[in-house]
C-alpha cells in the first residue's frame, strides 16, 4: 500500500472529490473503482474518473480525524 500526501482544498471537501494531480497519475492509472484506507484502517469506496480528472466519493472519507494523511491502493 502506497501512502500518499494530498493538499485538500475547500473545493475538495465541498464536493467530496480530489483533483487528479500530475503526480498521482500514475498511482491511479486507469478509471473506475479504487479503495482509500484512512489512519484507523477503515476502507472507503472511491471511483477515478481519468476522463474529468477527478476522484469521486470522498465525503465520508473528509473527516478530521483522516485530514492528516492518507493511504490508497487500488
Amino acid at each position: 500500500m502506497k501512502s500518499m500526501r494530498y493538499i485538500i482544498t475547500r473545493p475538495d471537501l465541498q464536493e467530496g472529490s480530489l483533483r487528479l494531480l500530475k503526480y498521482l497519475e500514475g498511482t491511479f492509472p486507469q478509471s473506475g473503482p479504487a479503495h482509500f484506507v484512512d489512519d484507523r484502517g477503515q476502507e472507503h469506496a472511491v471511483q477515478v474518473d481519468r476522463d474529468r480528472g477527478r476522484i469521486w466519493g470522498l465525503g465520508g472519507f473528509f473527516m478530521p480525524s483522516t485530514w492528516v494523511s492518507m493511504m490508497c491502493c487500488t
